[in-house]
């Protein structure tokens, strides 16, 4: 069954069509040499100025293609022309780094006070962030012919979340399940959360073990990959010169180990809340839903009144009810996401599951989504047009240098998205079922980023712990620790044996190290600000102007909202949010 064209996006301005991704190849392979021009000059800085534009250009066309064959690869994992495009892009790309290769150390060797004054000049405006960062790095340098090795070498590194993906989304093919009166279903990486919350209980029974019997079959394969990429990763920091990789992932973010290791050591109170929560939520489920053993396959079922499903369009109003407190100007950026197809909308056989926005510069952001008409489906298309309407503010009020948001700071506008569209759906619900619905919901998602992200990092960095030390290490001590890790939040009713498998499946661990704790902090950021945006209507200002602050280091940039890691108020805040709404979910299932 064919698609109504606007649920699907217009990725036209990144490339048309694939007699345009040609000549932009074309034209990339022929003015990337230039670049060779430029050694033993770069001391000059009309020649540095020069070469920098170039830089530029050549960035800019290689995102907006390479955008255009990922998004393509992200509705068809199969497509054999995309694929095929992104191999001839990743070999390009490695040329175009072996020819740069000279670039860093060139750079990085010239004197403080040519850096200083590379900062002061105003011409060098829209890179004065970045030589502020490179001043910092003069120590992690290597020679030229050194950085040609690690650039002929990138697309190896590139390989890894590649066999993951393929795994997860085009080898694996989860079948088809029966229910308690004997009907099949498909069963997909898509559905599968919605097929847990179905009232038939072998239905639910049977997905369950379906769905991890089959990845069952994959976990020495990805447990391999993963420690594969992790080996990769340290060999790199090493080189580098980098205490770590954690160090060399937040080094020109200007966040140290200590902070990381601060701030994990906040959230860990967290824990015993995370905890307190799943106890109610196993009570209450039993109790709903009759049930004298509970089971893993249980747990995903939802407590109060499960709402009717939503289309994509009443999805996309609640959202725009929920951010109205943003202003005019934020919904107007929504409604263009609407009516002028940023988003890819349905599930599809061999599209990717979740969701993600990308963007590039002078081009509208684009989001993918998987709608199944559920409420989870709404949080999502609220978290992804987070990212798209920072990624608008941003591109008005920046050069293209300081579009993309730091790491640490990326998750927090998308937070907000979703913590107003929670709040919104509860604080304005009367019947006292469908109230409690919500708030479960919001519960779950909320404990599942600022406490579950944290326990994801916690097995990651386990895993580059051992790595680094030459501590042995298999899928069997993987999950081992992994499940040391989640039982410290698990339910004491009934033992979630699948649980560490998670530890396996999270795509941030095959692509970015250490990303996945970030989204802790984005829950804690975006729970602060809406604090302040809801108490008081001129703290939109300031969200603004944090939103379209651009090359700054991140914690900087929190500052522009008052918020600061190096005090227990954002840790405090959210634990009083936590509190005050487990609370008032347990007064509302005392009233049944």
């Amino acid at each position: 069954m064919s698609v109504d064209l606007k649920y699907k996006w217009d990725t036209s301005q990144y490339c048309k069509d694939q007699a345009e991704f040609e000549s932009r190849l074309e034209y990339i392979k022929q003015a990337y040499p230039k670049v060779e021009s430029f050694k033993g000059k770069l001391n000059d800085k009309p020649k540095l100025l020069e070469y920098l534009k170039l830089s530029d250009e050549l960035s800019d066309v290689i995102e907006k293609i390479a955008n255009w064959v990922q998004c393509g690869l992200s509705i068809d994992v199969t497509d054999s022309t995309q694929q095929n495009n992104m191999q001839r892009l990743e070999i390009l790309d490695s040329k175009i780094g072996q020819s740069q290769a000279f670039v860093m150390p060139e750079i990085l060797g010239l004197p403080d006070e040519f850096f200083d004054d590379i900062i002061a000049d105003p011409q060098f405006l829209p890179w004065k962030h970045t030589f502020k960062v490179l001043k910092t790095q003069k120590l992690h340098t290597l020679n030229a012919e050194q950085e040609k090795i690690v650039a002929t070498l990138a697309p190896v590194g590139n390989s890894f979340s590649k066999i993951f993906e393929s795994c997860m989304y085009s080898d694996v093919n989860l079948g088809e399940i029966f229910d308690s009166k004997g009907n099949t279903h498909k069963l997909t990486k898509t559905n599968y959360s919605n097929i847990l919350q179905s009232p038939d209980r072998v239905l639910r029974k049977n997905a369950l073990e379906r769905y991890f019997s089959t990845y069952g079959n994959y976990l020495n394969t990805m447990a391999q990959n993963l420690i594969a990429q992790v080996q990769r990763n340290i060999i790199l920091a090493d080189l580098y010169k980098y205490d770590s990789v954690l160090v060399k992932s937040f080094s020109g973010d200007n966040i140290s180990k200590e902070f990381y290791n601060n701030f994990i050591k906040n959230a860990m109170p967290l824990f015993k809340l995370n905890k307190e929560f799943n106890n109610i939520k196993a009570k209450a489920i039993k109790k709903q839903y009759n049930i004298e053993k509970l089971e893993e396959y249980d747990l995903g079922l939802p407590l109060g009144k499960k709402c009717k499903d939503i289309s994509y369009e009443q999805g996309f109003e609640i959202t725009k009810n929920a951010v109205s407190v943003l202003g005019e100007d934020y919904i107007q950026i929504l409604n263009q996401a609407l009516t002028q197809r940023w988003v890819d909308v349905y599930p599809d056989k061999h599209k990717n599951t979740g969701g993600f926005c990308t963007s590039a510069h002078n081009c509208h952001p684009l989001v993918l989504v998987n709608w199944e008409n559920s409420l989870s489906d709404v949080y999502t298309i609220s978290h992804e047009l987070g990212h798209a309407v920072r990624a608008v503010y941003c591109d008005k009020h920046n050069y293209r240098e300081g579009l993309q948001a730091p790491m640490f700071i990326e998750e927090t506008f998308s937070t907000i998205n979703q913590t107003l569209m929670y709040r919104y759906l509860v604080d304005n619900e009367t019947d006292i079922d469908t109230k409690i619905y919500y708030l479960y919901e919001y519960l779950s998602t909320t404990f599942s980023y600022v406490v579950g992200s944290v326990q994801d990092s916690l097995c990651e960095d386990n895993i580059y712990s051992c790595v680094s030390k030459g501590l042995p290490i298999d899928t069997k001590s993987i999950l081992k620790y992994a499940d040391e890790v989640y039982a410290k939040t698990r339910n004491d009713e009934v033992k979630t044996a699948h649980a560490p498998i998670r530890s396996l499946t999270m795509i941030h661990y095959y692509s970015v190290p250490y990303y996945v704790w970030q989204y802790s902090c984005g829950v804690i950021n975006a729970n602060f600000i809406v604090n302040r945006i809801q108490k008081d209507k001129n703290f939109v200002q300031k969200f603004k102007q944090f939103a379209s602050a651009g090359s700054m280091y991140p914690l900087d940039m929190l500052k522009l909202v008052d918020i600061d890691y190096f005090t227990d108020a954002p840790f405090k805040e959210i634990e009083e949010e936590l509190t005050y709404r487990l609370n008032q979910l347990k007064e509302l299932l005392n009233q049944k």
